[in-house]
């Protein structure tokens, strides 16, 4: 999509998108161009439509929707787009390892403490998933768990046993 606002090109092709918000009906992605220039394009379900934004209009969206992004990926978005130098934080590094999948996977299950979040680290890149998820992916992966008895009872102490 192509847009000319207040003589400045507006193509979501060439731009990067850096978030994007779905709603029931339509949904917000927020974009910036080679040229450091912010918008957002607004999808009503119907049409679309580009808006320019400030860079503080960019960055108050991102906070307002800081939870649709993982915390990794929401503080390089600050590093990189809006210029305030956060130390990027690893959620890994107060993470205790779990479980891992070996070759051809690369999967490795982290918990952490005290909030108990689990991250699914595929490759070294860490994914928030819920305790849900984590447990499918412990059953799926059983077999090549060690340890597993102690893994469940520490981290799932609510899992009924047969």
């Amino acid at each position: 999509m192509k847009k000319i606002i207040n003589s400045v090109l507006y193509d979501t092709e060439k731009a990067q998108k850096i978030i994007e918000v779905s709603a029931l009906i339509g949904g917000r992605k927020l974009y910036i161009t080679i040229n450091r220039n912010f918008f957002t394009i607004e999808n009503s379900g119907i049409s679309e439509t580009i808006i320019p934004s400030s860079k503080q209009e960019a960055l108050d969206f991102l906070m307002i929707h800081r939870d649709k992004v993982e915390p990794l990926r929401f503080t390089q978005i600050l590093n990189v787009h809006f210029g305030l130098n956060e130390k990027v934080h690893n959620p890994l590094d107060k993470a205790i390892k779990i479980a891992e999948a070996a070759f051809p996977k690369n999967e490795v299950l982290f918990c952490t403490q005290p909030g108990r979040q689990f991250y699914l680290s595929k490759n070294e890149n860490p994914v928030l998933i819920t305790q849900g998820e984590a447990l499918n992916w412990i059953e799926k992966n059983q077999n090549e768990i060690q340890d597993l008895d102690k893994v469940l009872k520490i981290y799932f102490p609510t899992i009924k046993r047969a």
